[in-house]
């Protein structure tokens, strides 16, 4: 069983917090090729290929982990670090996360480490400025989660249950599905969850070829949050 890192912009922070999302689609970046009576076909280490890609069938190696690994989760935050007292001679990292903006105090380490890693920690106070999300460290993260299933399957096949799961929810004021990323102030409401869901997806994924109008193969990975 492995643990990896894996990525989550705030508003789904926000929603694995609120136990509104376990799922996550992402794009294979590997996309297969259609062949005549051969189905599906991709290419890996330049000579070998898969054929037969097909929603119950696995053959390639999804980049995140199959069922049993766990991930741990990188989102926005802050870091700094607090000098310790005459009696503790280590010194304590404090994190703030942008989603829900709880501050949370790690581990006893040594000062020289507060001035380590990709970022730029505080010192006795707190950063105006956030961390993204990719430079956040294994000290730092406080969601694990385990994988209870993978499988692939082109993008527009999402169920409305399942975009549900990918942690879209209806808006009672605005009688509709939230299509929405608060944080960057766009609002657009959506009567089917799925149509919902297809244009949070543009917005994270505007490469040709991973668009929703493009309906890329994507990894679909389910999971469930270990409470720490």
């Amino acid at each position: 069983m492995k643990l990896r890192p894996i990525i989550f912009n705030t508003e789904m922070v926000r929603a694995i917090l609120d136990g509104r999302k376990t799922q996550t689609r992402r794009p294979m970046k590997q996309q297969p090729e259609y062949r005549t009576n051969r189905g599906y076909v991709w290419h890996i280490h330049r000579k070998k290929t898969v054929e037969q890609l097909t929603h119950n069938g696995l053959f390639s190696k999804c980049p995140f982990g199959k069922t049993g690994d766990t991930l741990w989760v990188r989102e926005t935050f802050r870091a700094w670090c607090v000098d310790g007292t005459d009696t503790i001679e280590d010194g304590y990292r404090h994190v703030r996360y942008k989603a829900d903006g709880v501050e949370r105090k790690t581990e006893t380490i040594w000062d020289l480490d507060c001035n380590e890693g990709p970022f730029e920690a505080g010192l006795n106070e707190e950063p105006s400025k956030w961390i993204p999300s990719i430079h956040m460290p294994r000290w730092a993260s406080r969601i694990t989660l385990r994988i209870t299933g993978v499988r692939v399957e082109k993008l527009q096949d999402i169920s409305e249950k399942d975009a549900i799961a990918e942690g879209i929810e209806w808006d009672e004021t605005h009688n509709g599905f939230r299509g929405q990323i608060r944080h960057r102030g766009m609002s657009t409401w959506h009567s089917r969850a799925s149509e919902a869901f297809g244009f949070f997806w543009d917005t994270l994924n505007s490469k040709e070829g991973y668009r929703w109008k493009d309906n890329p193969w994507v990894w679909v990975v389910s999971f469930e949050r270990i409470e720490k």
